[in-house]
């Protein structure tokens, strides 16, 4: 392997191990990268923000069973009054738009 080639190797795996920390301090923070654009967090039933462990299940296994289905649990969400995917009702959560205060001088 080159001297080139290894640092592009390198550079590629920081940069990676960057956005995955990344990702998983949002996990942490009961959001990720998509909802923190669009103001959305993600919340228990109880009203707590969903933590690390329930928002690692949501984002990896949840989807993935939603969208096992022709994406039918993930299409579930139009047809929903409360705008749940099954990944939703299967870890009881619900993602809630936080209005963010913008302080004027």
């Amino acid at each position: 392997m080159e001297i080139g080639s290894r640092a592009i190797t390198a550079a590629s795996l920081l940069i990676f191990a960057f956005f995955f920390l990344a990702f998983l301090i949002l996990l942490a923070s009961a959001t990720t990268p998509g909802k923190v654009l669009l103001g959305l967090y993600v919340y228990r039933y109880d009203g707590k923000k969903a933590g690390f462990f329930r928002m690692f299940l949501r984002e990896g296994i949840g989807k993935s069973i939603s969208g096992a289905v022709f994406l039918l649990g993930l299409l579930w969400i139009l047809r929903d009054k409360e705008r749940q995917g099954w990944h939703d009702k299967i870890l009881k959560t619900h993602v809630v738009e936080v209005e963010r205060s913008i302080e004027r001088s």
